[in-house]
């Protein structure tokens, strides 16, 4: 069990490593706005926290369609509603392009 948790950390540690730290600051920003620690916890923060450095990541690595990306990125800032949803809404975009 220690080693699976300690794997983890370091899994998280190396993704947040690859951010710019003023993403990494917004999303941090984010996640404490939105997943209130009082409310949610702690565990919440932290499990938001990795899920919008992933989404974060994936964007600048897969998202092909940078026009759609900004386009997406205005109608739904990450700092108000988060790399999640703009994952979600950019993956819409783009299928709906091609309708």
């Amino acid at each position: 069990m220690k080693k699976i948790l300690l794997m983890l950390l370091i899994s998280c540690s190396l993704l947040a490593s690859q951010v710019p730290e003023n993403v990494d600051q917004s999303i941090r920003a984010w996640v404490k706005k939105t997943y209130n620690v009082n409310e949610y916890g702690s565990s919440m923060q932290k499990m938001m926290y990795e899920e919008e450095i992933k989404n974060y990541l994936w964007l600048m690595k897969y998202a092909e369609d940078k026009a759609t990306l900004k386009r997406v990125m205005g109608m739904y800032p990450p700092s108000e509603w988060g790399y999640s949803m703009v994952k979600m809404m950019y993956e819409e975009e783009v299928k709906n392009n091609n309708w």
